[in-house]
């Protein structure tokens, strides 16, 4: 699904290319410059880090594979050269993507970057302690059994580093999840999708951090990496459908609808309606679909993450709607009905519409239900309500024959 924004201009692909190119250019320029500075000073870097982990009494630690070391300096480098750039990373992940993004979802997407960025440092700070608390234990076991201990430097930084790595990776699938439930895009339609999504991206890396000779132990911690993830959804978040609400309804043809209602005030031409919403359906109050931005996003993203097929709106006709929102709703494959209620609520001076003018006006619009169900609405209506009704035929520049029933209240 695409659309634009108000704030979106329809540019060819051929400039978010270019945007892309000039600004990864950016990132991998200032990379280099980050990973040749900490290239002067790794061997010192490294020199502490082997301190650090230094656990014998004596000296015990070793380098049983010169090329192996090689490696561990050019990999250290490039990991506190792409550690430095995350914040230049972030914000040009932003900037790039952010055009293409609802209000809510760009929250999302700012939140998430700044508190990865916050995450990567804290994870590999935390797992240095961890894992040097695991040596220490180990080390005392080794002593307590009688042997003489001999360490590979090079084993045991690969250890830190991919002990940080799944710590990270841990936080950051917990916090992705409870940020998009936070922010409204997580739902329990679409929690499997992104539940797969996520693992598989997770366990890939988890499968490329190991050796081949640790392969089983790589499958055993992408094992404990999805049932965490289970228990996350499954027991630890209370995830709603679909904002609680929509849900599919088939007309009397078999048409899939999924209808969304917008609750327009028309910028408080007309108070909000306290209406109770149908089975199925949601009502969302807006302040003015035709003039402000904000509601006409929210309308957006309620049809995107609910997979919506028809919006009603309450207040008008729909026609003053803006082109660029109709756009929308076209390559949405959305239909778009008005009731046009506030000319009823006025014509009967009302401030609101009231709950038989809505559901009468909504569940006989042939639009939306088809002409058979239209009329077994319209005597389920009339039984629940015990009204007198009276037909209005409304005209429109092409004719279609069809009538709106209003209730009279007796």
């Amino acid at each position: 699904m695409s659309f634009l924004s108000d704030a979106d201009s329809d540019s060819n692909i051929q400039h978010h290319f270019d945007e892309l190119s000039l600004r990864m250019t950016i990132v991998f320029i200032s990379m280099l410059i980050c990973i040749g500075l900490w290239s002067l000073y790794i061997d010192e870097i490294l020199s502490n880090l082997v301190d650090f982990f230094s656990i014998c009494a004596t000296f015990c630690l070793n380098i049983y594979d010169p090329t192996q070391w090689s490696r561990i300096r050019w990999f250290s480098a490039i990991l506190l050269g792409v550690i430095s750039i995350l914040p230049l990373l972030a914000y040009h992940m932003y900037q790039f993507a952010k055009i293409g993004l609802l209000p809510r979802e760009r929250k999302l997407l700012r939140t998430w970057l700044t508190w990865t960025c916050i995450a990567i440092v804290g994870s590999t700070i935390f797992s240095l302690f961890f894992v040097r608390a695991i040596f220490d234990h180990g080390h005392g076991l080794h002593v307590g059994y009688g042997l003489v201990p001999k360490y590979d430097v090079v084993e045991m930084l690969n250890v830190w580093v991919n002990t940080s790595m799944f710590i990270l990776l841990m936080i950051l699938t917990y916090s992705t999840f409870w940020l998009m439930h936070i922010f409204g895009i997580l739902t329990s339609e679409n929690k499997n999708l992104w539940k797969f999504r996520i693992f598989g991206f997770g366990s890939l890396l988890i499968l490329v951090s190991f050796p081949s000779f640790q392969f089983e132990y790589a499958l055993f911690l992408s094992a404990i990496y999805f049932l965490s993830i289970q228990f996350l959804l499954n027991v630890t978040m209370r995830i709603t459908s679909s904002y609680g609400e929509i849900s599919d309804i088939l007309d009397s043809d078999g048409r899939r609808i999924r209808n969304l209602i917008a609750d327009c005030s028309c910028d408080g031409a007309m108070k909000h309606s306290d209406l109770k919403s149908p089975n199925g359906m949601k009502i969302v109050q807006t302040t003015s679909i035709c003039s402000h931005a904000e509601s006409r996003n929210e309308i957006m993203h309620q049809i995107i993450h609910n997979n919506c097929t028809h919006l009603t709106i309450l207040g008008c006709d729909g026609k003053a709607c803006p082109s660029r929102f109709n756009e929308n709703l076209i390559r949405l494959n959305v239909s778009k009905i008005g009731l046009n209620l506030h000319s009823l609520s006025i014509r009967k001076g009302e401030e609101c519409t009231d709950q038989v003018d809505f559901e009468n006006h909504l569940f006989t619009n042939e639009e939306i239900y088809g002409q058979e169900t239209v009329s077994k609405k319209y005597e389920a209506l009339k039984e629940q309500y015990g009204t007198k009704l009276i037909v209005e035929e409304q005209q429109t520049n092409k004719p279609l024959g069809k009538g709106h029933h209003t209730l009279l209240h007796m």
